[in-house]
C-alpha cells in the first residue's frame, strides 16, 4: 500500500475478512497451511523449460508484503542458467530488460493445483535494470 504514497491520484483499498471479485480474475485456490506461523504451506514440484527444479516436500512461505521470491540456492542457480542472469555487485541477479518476453515460464504446483509465471511476473524492472 505504501508504493503510491506520493502519489495522491493512486488509490487504494483494504478489505478484511472478505474478498471483492472486482479485484481478481477466476477462480481463488485455496492451500492448506502447516502452520498459521508465517503462512507455512507446502511446495510441490517445479519446473522450468521442462526441467525439474524440485520434486517438492519443502516448505514455502506466502508473503503478500514484498514483490521478492525466494529459493533454495540450488533452484535460483538452475534458474539462472535457464534464463541466463548474471550477479551483480549487489549479489542479485540481473537480465537484459529487453529479454524479458523471451523468458521461460515457471511453473510450480502447490495442493495439486499448478501456478504459472512468465518472465513479467519473475523480474523486476527499476529504470534499465531488470
Amino acid at each position: 500500500m505504501a508504493s503510491s504514497i506520493n502519489d495522491p491520484s493512486v488509490v487504494g483499498e483494504l478489505t478484511i475478512c472478505g474478498m471483492d471479485p472486482a479485484h481478481y480474475k477466476g477462480t481463488i485456490a485455496w492451500v492448506p497451511l502447516i502452520a498459521e506461523y508465517l503462512w507455512r504451506i507446502q511446495l510441490g514440484p517445479v519446473y522450468i523449460r521442462g526441467m525439474t527444479l524440485t520434486t517438492g516436500g519443502q516448505e514455502a512461505i506466502v508473503d503478500t508484503g514484498t514483490e521478492l521470491i525466494t529459493a533454495p540456492m540450488s533452484i535460483v542457480q538452475q534458474i539462472q542458467t535457464v534464463t541466463g542472469a548474471k550477479v551483480n555487485s549487489q549479489g542479485a541477479y540481473e537480465i537484459e530488460c529487453n529479454n524479458i518476453s523471451t523468458l521461460p515460464a515457471i511453473v510450480f504446483t502447490l495442493d495439486g493445483q499448478d501456478f504459472i509465471l512468465e518472465g513479467q511476473d519473475y523480474v523486476i524492472q527499476v529504470l534499465t535494470i531488470c
